[in-house]
């Protein structure tokens, strides 16, 4: 199976980088500077470069489609962590965090390389399309999670924060996909060769990541493990086949089942640490969830055939 072949290059890119800090080659700040390097410039290069491949362009109505059935899923990612948490019996601090742990996955760093290491960079700019829901809903819904049940509600929403790095690169994406201005051939190599390192420098720093954390406290929590084998197999198998119903579209049937079954980003760790920075549940679930991938991911593909 291709997508386990994947997700196995993943895994050594992975130890790579946890051996890399764990030898005190690659340290935090380090890490730290590659994470701003993928958010900032490599994957962005990633999403612009489905536009920019020559490809040809992905019609109008596509796109609209494409669009619809990404809010039709984070619609119902939302239903399933207002369940989830329930089902769990999580205390009321750790409801918010649990919430956006299952709605937030990390499309960036794991499922775009993917996407474009088993479909190409066309299927890229669906998938950017796709998640623009994401961009939105974790600066208002995720926010508000955090807030509510950390009992800190006196921050105000920043309109700005919407127009963020991967809506700016969707928007110009789609922008260069309809008007197709010439490009110089320099242009379209760099983004090539940065959209290429997009995935082997995102798993090295998840690898970087897991090197700092104690590894035994993943398997301990009883809850955790509970919630990542629904946030893991249950969610995307359930959802891959709910899809179905109403989405035909193979291309976009894989890029909703890989945006499912994707690891919770570590964006939920980062914003968990500006309103509860006193948990380390957040850390922990991503970890753990990313670690489950290697093994899920191909899973879930197998079992619900996409």
């Amino acid at each position: 199976m291709i997508i386990f072949h994947q997700m196995l290059a993943f895994l050594l890119f992975m130890l790579v980088g946890f051996a890399m800090r764990r030898k005190n080659i690659l340290d935090e700040k380090g890490a730290s500077a590659i994470s701003w390097l993928i958010i900032h410039i490599t994957n962005p290069a990633l999403i612009l470069s489905g536009a920019i491949s020559g490809d040809g362009v992905i019609p109008a109505s596509d796109l609209i489609k494409t669009v619809g059935a990404g809010i039709i899923l984070y619609i119902a990612m939302i239903i399933a962590a207002f369940f989830i948490p329930k089902i769990l019996h999580v205390s009321e601090r750790e409801t918010g965090i649990y919430r956006n742990m299952t709605v937030f996955t990390n499309i960036g760093f794991m499922g775009f390389p993917l996407i474009n290491a088993l479909l190409g960079a066309k299927a890229v700019l669906y998938a950017s399309v796709f998640i623009m829901p994401y961009h939105v809903l974790i600066y208002t819904y995720g926010i508000w999670n955090f807030e509510h049940y950390a009992g800190r509600q006196n921050s105000k929403f920043n309109p700005k924060s919407l127009l963020n790095i991967g809506v700016i690169a969707s928007l110009l994406a789609i922008i260069l996909n309809f008007t197709q201005p010439p490009l110089p051939l320099f242009l379209k190599t760099a983004v090539t060769h940065l959209t290429n390192a997009t995935g082997t420098l995102s798993m090295i720093n998840i690898g970087a990541f897991l090197a700092g954390l104690e590894l035994s406290r993943l398997v301990s929590d009883k809850t955790l493990a509970m919630f990542s084998g629904l946030r893991m197999l249950v969610v995307p198998i359930i959802g891959t086949f709910l899809m179905k119903l109403f989405v035909h579209d193979p291309l976009l049937l894989t890029i909703g089942m890989i945006t499912m079954a994707a690891p919770t980003g570590s964006m939920v760790a980062i914003m968990a640490n500006q309103y509860d920075p006193e948990s380390d549940l957040s850390v922990r679930g991503v970890s753990l969830n990313t670690l489950l991938s290697v093994i899920t991911i191909p899973l879930v593909a197998l079992i619900t055939g996409v």
